[in-house]
């Protein structure tokens, strides 16, 4: 059994809405993500969620605050607005060795 993929789900409530995310979250599915609502789960089930995962997706922000658990050649893919001309998190995993991959992506705000 290999390793979870993660796609991490961005309530617009709390700003940064992913464009189209049912669709999204649809297609993420089919190749074998696991949809995460982190704001319903303990930090502890966080932490074991990431910590299990080979690759992450998520909409830029907060979404990767755990990604430094993935560790070494495992995948964070964040999806930025097209306004972020500087991905920060691109240093974070750096530091890391994570692979990183910032795609632009439309959000709602």
């Amino acid at each position: 059994e290999g390793r979870a993929r993660l796609f991490i789900r961005r309530d617009p409530r709390f700003g940064r809405g992913v464009h189209n995310s049912a669709e999204l979250e649809a297609l993420v599915r089919v190749h074998g993500f696991q949809v995460v609502s982190p704001e319903a789960l303990p930090i502890a089930e966080q932490v074991r969620l990431f910590a299990g995962a080979d690759t992450v997706v998520s909409a830029w922000g907060s979404g990767l605050a755990l990604a430094p658990l993935l560790g070494g050649a495992r995948r964070a893919i964040e999806l930025l607005p097209l306004s972020v001309t500087d991905p920060w998190f691109s240093r974070q995993a750096a530091v890391h060795r994570l692979r990183y991959a910032p795609i632009a992506h439309h959000s709602y705000s």
